[in-house]
Formats: structure tokens, sequence, C-alpha cells
């Protein structure tokens, strides 16, 4: 169960820095990692790839 709401809902527009690029996509998927007690995203354009909420940024 999350401890705390995702921050961004599907189809928003985000803001990214990735190995020292920004680039701006819309988010696709979301779900919380009872692990690690935090939201992951996957974006458009990385199909696959498990972004940290941290790398995520609000436009």
């Amino acid at each position: 169960m999350p401890t705390h709401p995702a921050e961004f809902v599907l189809g928003q527009l985000v803001l990214l820095y990735l190995e020292g690029q920004e680039c701006r996509s819309t988010i696709t998927a979301r779900w919380f990692d009872p692990d690690v007690l935090d939201w992951f995203y996957e974006v458009s354009g990385l199909a696959g790839c498990e972004i940290p909420a941290y790398d995520v940024h609000a436009l």
C-alpha cells in the first residue's frame, strides 16, 4: 500500500533530467514499489524504463 499519493497522473507532461540531458515526455504508467516505499514512472519514448520519482519534475 502506498505511503503517499503519486505526484503525477497518467498523461501528464513532465520534465526529466537523464544522463545530463533534459527531456520532456508524458507519463504512461506508474506504480508504487513497496520495497523502496516510492513511486516509479514510465514515460513515452522510454518504454520499459523504470524512472524513480526523484528524476521526474513538473512543467
